[in-house]
């Protein structure tokens, strides 16, 4: 074998390894495809209470530093659409009046755009849902006074259809400092129809001219707290109409 052809199989020999030497360092840094997901927007809840429609916004992020500065919603059912404000929050919440239409909805399709940055670049989300509405019916005392044997308290109810308070069942009034009962007055018909949305109703009673009432004090004395305890019976105005009972507290400090 002459000294150019040596030469040559060496040479050959040498690609091959350093050829083998490459691909196997080369196979150790390839990067393998993997998937990325934007950041999107969903509609995680919608609810009637208060007299109003809130709806509840969540934004999905994986990995970005994504904010939210602005944009819009709208219930695509009613037309009604509200601006986004900035928020450091990531879900959020927006709200829109309550329409007789909306009652009569079990699912509304609720649809946006959203803008903001997504690590420091400008971004637009769309989105759009259809979603269940969760109807919140409440009603609760939010303020008392009891002077010269007259209690006055208001009643807060929140509806999505009309209502009729049909009466207060059995009512204490209690001193909580000292265990004691200032007023007991029996079941007291109201017969009040109220209109959908948040209302707030002001129940006048003499306990004196109320059959069946015990009085232990006239008035309520300062630096004690009372509360009373008391429920609502009522009637939603549905097809067919359907009863709700509400249990009533409320505590002030005089």
């Amino acid at each position: 074998m002459n000294d150019q052809l040596k030469i040559f199989i060496v040479s050959l020999l040498i690609m091959l390894i350093v050829s083998m030497i490459v691909t196997v360092e080369a196979s150790r840094v390839s990067v393998s495809p993997g998937r990325v997901t934007p950041p999107y927007a969903e509609v995680t809840e919608a609810v009637i209470n208060d007299g109003k429609v809130t709806v509840t916004i969540s934004v999905k992020n994986e990995g970005y530093n994504v904010s939210v500065t602005g944009g819009y919603v709208q219930i695509y059912n009613t037309g009604q659409t509200v601006n986004v404000s900035p928020t450091g929050s990531l879900t959020f919440n927006v709200s829109f009046p309550l329409t007789t239409t909306i009652v009569n909805l079990g699912t509304v399709t609720v649809l946006g755009v959203l803008k903001g940055y997504m690590n420091g670049n400008p971004i637009y989300i769309s989105f759009s849902s259809p979603v269940n509405l969760n109807v919140i019916i409440s009603a609760q005392i939010v303020n008392f006074t009891y002077y010269n044997y007259t209690l006055t308290f208001y009643l807060k109810v929140s509806t999505p259809v009309n209502i009729t308070l049909v009466k207060i069942g059995g009512l204490s009034l209690v001193n909580s400092n000292l265990s004691s009962i200032v007023v007991r007055m029996p079941a007291q018909f109201l017969d009040q129809s109220l209109p959908p949305g948040l209302d707030y109703v002001k129940e006048v009673f003499n306990v004196t001219h109320v059959n069946g009432s015990e009085t232990f004090d006239k008035d309520l004395r300062a630096g004690y707290a009372y509360y009373i305890v008391s429920s609502l019976y009522s009637t939603l105005n549905t097809t067919p109409p359907s009863n709700y009972t509400f249990n009533l507290y409320c505590i002030e400090r005089y």
